[in-house]
């Protein structure tokens, strides 16, 4: 890119504003989401997965190459991620106890 050429706009989720592009964005979307559903429990593992599946999308990860698919790529994986967590959210917060997803 030379310098009068501005970067992309940012890919923005359906709420227009997380970053699907950028793993770390949409990782502090889906926590924030699951801690205010589960204010108890303890999310620290989701950094973590958040951290491989973006060094393994890029082909970083020691034996794996990256991934280039045209439709199944990382911006795909990490929109439907952001809309799981939501839609976990959206359930739980409509079901009694016993019926939810997470924990109670």
């Amino acid at each position: 890119m030379n310098s009068s050429q501005s970067p992309l706009p940012p890919a923005l989720d359906v709420s227009g504003t997380v970053d699907v592009t950028k793993a770390s964005d949409v990782c502090a979307a889906v926590i924030s989401i699951l801690q205010k559903r589960y204010p108890q429990a303890d999310f620290s593992i989701i950094k973590q997965i958040y951290t491989d599946f973006d060094t393994l999308y890029r082909g970083e990860l020691a034996g794996f190459l990256a991934c280039d698919t045209s439709y199944h790529d990382s911006q795909h994986v990490l929109d439907v991620s952001l809309a799981m967590a939501r839609l976990i959210d959206g359930y739980d917060s409509s079901q009694p106890a016993a019926s939810r997803l997470g924990q109670s």
